[in-house]
């Protein structure tokens, strides 16, 4: 299968070779991406930022006001 897109590249259906390689182009971009954002997610969570956001987060974590708030709800 190859071949014969090969082939036709060089026989004259060059619109056929420019949307393979705008396809392909795209898919590589998008698998790159992916990648990158597994990495990054990766180098937060063992970094401890995950930790230190939810921590933020958490109304309890404030101390005495935590307290009232937790007794609240």
């Amino acid at each position: 299968m190859l071949r014969e897109l090969r082939a036709a590249c060089h026989v004259g259906q060059s619109e056929e070779c420019a949307q393979a390689t705008v396809e392909y182009a795209v898919v590589v971009i998008a698998m790159l991406s992916i990648v990158v954002g597994c990495a990054a997610v990766w180098r937060a969570g063992t970094s401890g930022i995950f930790a230190e956001i939810a921590q933020e987060a958490a109304s309890h974590a404030l101390g005495a006001a935590g307290a009232i708030d937790i007794s609240l709800y």
